[in-house]
């Protein structure tokens, strides 16, 4: 038969006939321990709840694991909602919303997901609590089931939270299973006890009271040691396991049969046909209920770890993802998935040395019901196919022949095998089945033969061989070529060209009539095989550096796919194409799928039911398609389009928060479900004091969890998803007040996402001094700080106003009335007097002189002078009486500054210098025009007086009219300088004079 249908979730290994073939556990364990983190090694209930988390009991307290680390919850006298009591009695029991129900020995508990905690019940009579409770079935109507004392059977309804006492059952039963109707409710008990005669069948009516009891099966009688004792096939047949017999009992006829079995412990259905049953000493055995036969087991092997923690079985369940989970006493539990089993692996044996190894070099399919298969220490051997298994034969007279380890094989066009060893080439007749020594020279053939049926031989002697046969065995060898190199491996692509390695670093290519070298390829390593695509245009070579693609037209390389690359792996020890053109490789630690049209890749390894030792060269596809692979870990069968990922996705969960990278010193609550429990926690806010938060995330699947992965981010800090490993710590340090949301993603060992991410939002405080009311607040005291600075001001201005005021009264009505009355005194006495005293006069000119600076000064003072208009109207009201009729004046004022206001002292200043250039014009200056223009540049006021008179050398001291007055120039710098102004004056001969002068305008 062509097709070897496997299925993975019945079969745990190839079944063997012969000493050649051993029993191997293709399913891979993992192990949970004390070490791990269990509280005691011995568990014999575990659940897988909807949340992804997994509850196993024990003596000492409840553990939930969630695939990298165990939780532990013991009583605490001190906290109420703690559980009540250690020693866990039953299974445990999900309700609709996902609470967990359990029983201790003291009560019935029920974990609370929302607040992290633990509700109990118990019974009570007049002396106190009651003790002893096992719960064993949850029902649609959300009644537990459960057993007091052994003996007294009560339900407990979750809704109104209501005992109700049903009856009493056969003393000390210490098990329970149920029976349901087709209406969904439960019609019969079937109860073990220590030692009892077979299984308690008790009926339960429709009113809730018990009917009918007897005891099953009633022909052996024999004690019931198994922990359930029993499995139910519908209300047709029942499954009982004995001391030491498996048992079918029908209910319909009453018809039993057995099946001996030693030492069981338990039993569970596995699917429709297979049982799987816990043993003493034997680990598990698989039991096809169908065929009525034992058809494998799975037993601890000391050298291999991934094995069952021990032989000794006393719990199986198997969770709805398919999880078989394997408590023992003592040592902890063991667990397996069976989707993640994707190839059949079986060891091949040492005919002389059972239990030793022995490792494939080369496969071939022999025929359409048989293989054979070229081992290196052993020599060949022989696989015949029947039904799901298959027979291996070594073939003695062949083996005897052969004298050393072989290193490869190939097939000529006439069924010939030509086998390289160390001590020489051999060739094997399978019709005769004979084989010949042909040379002792050792050397690599060809992966393939030549166009004409020929086998080439690379040796060490640096010689190229050609090997022909005949369809009676005859052969014939000859040298071809001396190469002066190591020739060795040699290939042959399609286009029928020679491939000779040249030692390790690049391949000559050769004409396969002539043997004239073509070209060369530089591929270094150790080259172990070649592939072609299916359009011939693509050629593969695979070696310990990694893979090659290279054009098969012009013979470059296109691309080496290396770990540097992307590649899963490198050390590829075998290649071959199956029919969807996907390459598949094997390597040191796993086998890989490449596309080469999509360019992805996916490995697998030990989880996925390989070997966990190298691939060797060995490699063939069958005409059905099959691909055989061979290890040190012996034969490896499967069917491309059979393997499939597992679809069971992971659940994204945050097991811990850490706050400042302590423990939260306070309870966290959820803002929109008051949820206290971090697992059911959707919204949290912290002040600006606590931003750094750290999420203990997993990926909640367990098939494998070591190689599940999360993909997480925290919007708003990162800019993208970041993959992690299971059970990861992720930390975000000094976060910055505002809004986040975390979110994680969980993918499963195969790289399945969970398309529902869990998500946090998170939101961080400003510190006080970055708060909206301290922000208001900050700026209504700015605001008042500002006003108040004003109103000082203003207050000052004012103050300032009344005293110029008050200063302008004063100098007007009483200074400049009794200056003014010295100088009409003076002039009285020089007229009407006809005084001329030269000491008069000069009292006359010092108080006209003191009267006009008196003017101005009153004229700063004044509040209502303080815009430039009235500063440009003074200076034009001094000229008139300063300079000559005969001098053409021109005053400007740059537009937009006619109110701009000029305080006080610079009006002053700006209003002397003007007088001051004016009297010095008239007098020296002999010029017909005066231009005044005042402009505002960059805070300041600019003052341009200019005329057209005979001008003079500032810097020189000359004996002219002007010699002692420095035309004003100390005077008029002086003044400006008093206001923090500048003063520059330009003038040459004969070319007027220009002042410059700027003030400061605040």
């Amino acid at each position: 038969m062509d097709h070897i249908s496997i299925n993975i979730r019945i079969v745990f290994l190839l079944v063997c006939t012969s000493s050649c073939f051993g029993q191997n556990n293709d399913l891979l364990f993992h192990h949970l321990r004390v070490e791990d983190g269990l509280s005691q090694a011995t568990n014999w209930f575990t659940y897988k709840d909807s949340r992804g988390f997994v509850w196993i009991s024990s003596l000492a307290g409840l553990n939930r694991y969630d695939g990298t680390h165990v939780r532990l919850f013991t009583p605490d006298i001190t906290d109420p909602s703690s559980m009540l009591g250690e020693n866990l009695q039953s299974n445990f029991y999900e309700d609709q919303d996902s609470n967990i129900w359990f029983t201790t020995m003291e009560g019935i508990n029920k974990y609370n997901w929302d607040q992290d905690c633990f509700d109990h019940y118990q019974l009570t009579d007049s002396v106190g609590p009651k003790i002893g409770y096992y719960i064993f079935y949850l029902d649609t109507f959300q009644n537990i089931w459960f057993l007091q004392d052994g003996k007294y059977l009560y339900t407990f309804n979750i809704p109104d939270g209501k005992f109700n006492f049903i009856g009493e059952v056969p003393s000390t039963a210490i098990r329970c299973r149920v029976v349901i109707n087709a209406a969904g409710q439960v019609s019969k008990l079937l109860l073990r006890g220590m030692g009892w005669p077979g299984i308690a069948e008790v009926t339960i009516q429709p009113d809730f009271t018990i009917g009918h009891q007897n005891y099953l099966p009633e022909t052996t009688g024999e004690a019931i040691n198994a922990t359930d004792g029993c499995v139910i096939d519908g209300d047709t047949v029942i499954w009982i396991l004995s001391m030491s017999n498996l048992i079918r009992h029908s209910w319909l006829t009453g018809e039993e049969r057995m099946i001996p079995v030693n030492a069981s412990h338990d039993v569970i259905r596995l699917n429709d046909s297979i049982l799987l049953i816990g043993t003493t000493n034997e680990g598990i055995l698989q039991f096809n209920a169908r065929d009525w036969r034992f058809v494998a087991k799975q037993i601890k092997q000391p050298d291999q770890p991934s094995s069952l923690l021990s032989n000794n079985i006393k719990y199986l369940s198997k969770d709805k993802d398919d999880n078989i989970w394997v408590s023992t006493d003592g040592l902890g539990v063991s667990y397996s998935n069976l989707l993640k089993k994707k190839f059949d692996t079986s060891v091949l044996e040492d005919r002389k040395q059972k239990g030793t190894a022995i490792t494939p070099v080369s496969i071939f399919q022999e025929g359409p019901e048989s293989m054979l298969c070229f081992t290196k220490q052993d020599g060949v051997v022989q696989i015949d196919f029947a039904e799901n298994s298959f027979v291996t034969k070594p073939l003695e007279k062949i083996n005897r022949n052969i004298h050393n380890d072989i290193t490869n094989v190939t097939k000529d066009h006439n069924g010939n095998y030509w086998i390289s060893t160390w001590s020489g080439i051999f060739i094997y007749n399978p019709q005769k089945m004979n084989m010949v020594l042909v040379t002792d020279t050792m050397a690599f053939m060809t992966s393939q033969p030549l166009p004409d049926g020929s086998s080439l031989f690379g040796t060490g002697k640096k010689i190229l061989y050609r090997g022909r046969s005949s369809a009676d065995g005859q052969f014939t060898l000859s040298i071809v070529l001396k190469t002066g190199f190591d020739g060795f491996p040699v290939f042959l692509d399609q286009q029928g060209r020679i491939w000779l390695n040249q030692e390790n670093q690049k391949f000559a290519i050769l004409d396969s009539s002539s043997y004239q070298r073509i070209d060369s390829v530089p591929i270094n390593g150790l080259c172990s095989t070649m592939a072609f695509s299916p359009d011939s245009n693509t050629i593969w070579i695979a070696s310990n550096i990694g893979l090659f693609e290279i054009d098969a037209i012009n013979l470059k390389i296109i691309k080496v796919h290396s770990i540097k690359t992307g590649f899963p792996a490198t050390g590829i020890s075998s290649m071959i194409m199956d029919h969807h053109g996907v390459l598949w490789l094997g390597h040191y630690n796993g086998i890989i799928s490449f596309d080469p049209l999509t360019g992805k890749t996916r490995a697998y390894t030990q989880p996925d039911g390989l070997p966990s030792l190298e691939f060797t060269s060995a490699v063939c596809k069958r005409d059905n398609g099959e691909l055989w692979f061979g290890s040190v870990g012996g034969l490896t069968r499967f069917y491309p389009d059979s393997i499939q990922d597992i679809k069971i996705t992971a659940i994204p969960q945050i097991t811990e928060l850490l706050i400042n990278d302590k423990p939260s010193t306070t309870i966290l609550k959820c803002e929109t479900t008051g949820a206290t429990n971090i697992t059911e926690i959707k919204k949290l806010t912290f002040d600006s004091k606590h931003n750094t938060l750290t999420f203990s995330v997993n990926a909640l699947e367990y098939s494998a969890p070591e190689l599940n992965k999360v993909l997480y981010t925290m919007e708003g800090l990162d800019k993208g998803f970041v993959i992690g490993s299971n059970g990861n710590s992720v930390r975000y340090p000094n976060m910055r007040h505002g809004n986040y949301r975390f979110i994680l993603y969980a993918l499963n060992s195969d790289g399945i996402q969970n398309p529902k991410p869990r998500i946090i939002e998170i939101t961080i405080l400003p510190p006080f001094y970055k708060t909206w009311w301290f922000m208001i607040a900050v700026t209504l005291l700015f605001i008042s700080i500002v006003a108040y600075i004003i109103y000082l001001r203003f207050s000052k201005a004012l103050e300032l106003q009344k005293v110029r005021l008050k200063l302008y009264e004063n100098l007007h009505d009483d200074v400049g009335s009794r200056l003014t009355a010295i100088v009409l005194s003076a002039e009285d006495l020089e007229r009407n007097e006809n005084i001329h005293h030269p000491k008069l006069h000069a009292i006359s000119q010092i108080a006209r002189s003191i009267v006009g600076n008196m003017r101005r000064l009153v004229w700063a003072i004044d509040p209502e002078n303080d815009t430039m208009n009235s500063l440009m109207q003074k200076i034009t009201h001094d000229k008139s009486t300063i300079l000559d009729d005969t001098i053409q004046f021109n005053v400007e004022m740059a537009p937009g500054i006619k109110n701009i206001i000029v305080p006080g002292e610079v009006r002053y200043q700006i209003s002397s210098i003007c007088n001051e250039a004016f009297t010095n014009i008239t007098k020296y200056a002999q010029a017909k025009n005066v231009f005044v223009r005042i402009t505002k540049e960059s805070g300041s006021l600019k003052l341009l007086i200019k005329d057209d008179g005979i001008g003079f050398t500032p810097n020189e001291k000359t004996k002219n009219a002007l010699t002692g007055s420095g035309y004003g120039l100390t005077n008029m710098n002086r003044r400006a300088s008093r206001v923090g102004g500048t003063f520059i004056l330009t003038s040459k001969p004969n070319e007027g004079t220009t002042i410059e002068a700027k003030f400061p305008l605040s």
